[in-house]
C-alpha cells in the first residue's frame, strides 16, 4: 500500500490540480474518497466484502472537458 503523502507535497499537487480544473473541482474529503474508492470491479467488492477499507486516492478531480484531461496526462 503507498503511503500518504506529505503535507508540502499533498499542497503541491493540489495547487497544480487546480490550476487547471479550479478549486471547486477537487476534493480531499475522507467521504468522497470513500465513495470514489471503489467500481464494479470484483477486487473492489472483494475489499468491503472482507470488511476492509480499499485504498483511495489523495483527491478525487472532476474535469468538465476533454482538454482538462489532456492537460493533466
Amino acid at each position: 500500500m503507498t503511503q500518504p503523502l506529505n503535507h508540502l507535497a499533498s499542497q503541491f499537487i493540489y495547487t497544480e490540480l487546480a490550476e487547471i480544473v479550479g478549486n471547486e473541482n477537487i476534493t480531499s474529503k475522507a467521504v468522497d474518497k470513500i465513495a470514489y474508492s471503489a467500481d464494479f470491479s470484483w477486487i473492489s467488492h472483494m475489499w468491503i466484502d472482507r470488511g476492509q477499507r480499499p485504498p483511495v486516492a489523495d483527491f478525487i478531480v472532476f474535469n468538465s472537458n476533454s482538454s482538462e484531461v489532456a492537460e493533466r496526462i
